[in-house]
């Protein structure tokens, strides 16, 4: 097209210039509801968005000093690392990673990196998005699933999964434990005597006193209408038998009053020890548990549930 003269289009007043342009870019960067960090090729932080640096309730010139990867948890730090690794390798975008910051409140956050060239270098735009409530709001949906809803302790789903778990490590460390079944007696008879508002009270209050007994690396569940199971970790025979009578006095301290007269719960317990070199299934475990329990009760029907 040779003697043409192109004509560039000229800018209308209306329109920013790039200086306009960019100040309004950086603007909304910082004051983004969402964190923001653009960082070098070697990870370390050259920009940090108002946001992000609430977040991580640090000072601007300490982030500006280590590498991005310092700024996240050390539990999820090598999942980040490697989105990283793998965004400036050429990946140019690597989304929707869920890791922790390092800040003093738990804080999860979704990830998304991309990679932009500027003076020949690979810098890594890193944006960070808020779903630390949606994430509590999963972790208390998984702890209400494992947990019985009248007595608040695990149900028995979750003492199956930490009977298996305390079974495979005692068989690796050679370790010892027992596992206790907790059945109260006559339970249908206070049920039908004084309904079953006060057969929830006994439960909770047996919960409790259970809670009480054993320590906080023991698992205590309730795992049927009036039956309760205890898994000992690092524990022996003599310990296991030394709690059966714990528990009987505990739950025999128990007192519920009604139309002046005092319901006295009373519990049957059964226990089964095991070892490094117990190589049952768990139904025959907590059988064991429970036949030995049969056998107590049975040597137990002259006790008496309703005191005066």
């Amino acid at each position: 097209m040779t003697g043409q003269v192109l004509k560039m289009r000229p800018r209308r007043a209306e329109e920013p210039d790039s200086k306009a342009v960019d100040a309004l870019l950086k603007s909304a960067l910082e004051y983004a509801p969402f964190g923001v960090c653009i960082a070098d090729n070697t990870g370390v932080p050259l920009y940090v968005n108002r946001q992000l640096a609430k977040w991580i309730d640090r000072p601007l010139q300490q982030i500006n000093r280590e590498p991005l990867a310092e700024l996240i948890h050390h539990g999820d730090r090598a999942a980040f690392a490697c989105a990283m690794r793998r965004a400036l390798s050429g990946q140019r975008f690597y989304r929707n990673i869920e890791v922790r910051l390092r800040a003093k409140q738990e804080r999860w956050v979704t990830v998304s990196l991309s990679t932009v060239a500027h003076q020949g270098q690979h810098h890594v735009i890193v944006h960070f998005t808020d779903v630390t409530r949606r994430r509590l709001q999963q972790k208390e949906l998984v702890k209400l699933a494992r947990r019985d809803h009248l007595t608040g302790l695990e149900n028995r789903m979750a003492f199956e999964e930490n009977l298996r778990r305390t079974v495979k490590n005692a068989q690796r460390h050679h370790r010892t434990g027992a596992v206790l079944y907790v059945d109260l007696d006559d339970f249908k008879g206070i049920n039908d005597t004084f309904g079953h508002k006060v057969g929830d009270l006994i439960l909770q209050r047996v919960a409790r006193v259970l809670e009480k007994t054993f320590r906080e690396t023991d698992t205590v569940a309730r795992i049927g209408g009036d039956e309760f199971a205890i898994i000992m970790d690092e524990a022996d025979e003599k310990e296991c038998n030394t709690k059966v009578t714990d528990i009987q006095v505990a739950v025999g301290t128990i007192r519920v009053e009604i139309d002046g007269k005092h319901v006295i719960p009373q519990a049957s317990v059964g226990c089964q020890p095991f070892d490094g070199r117990t190589d049952v299934c768990l139904d025959t475990l907590l059988g064991n548990a429970d036949q030995a329990m049969y056998r107590h009760k049975a040597t137990s029907k002259d006790r008496r549930i309703l005191n005066s």
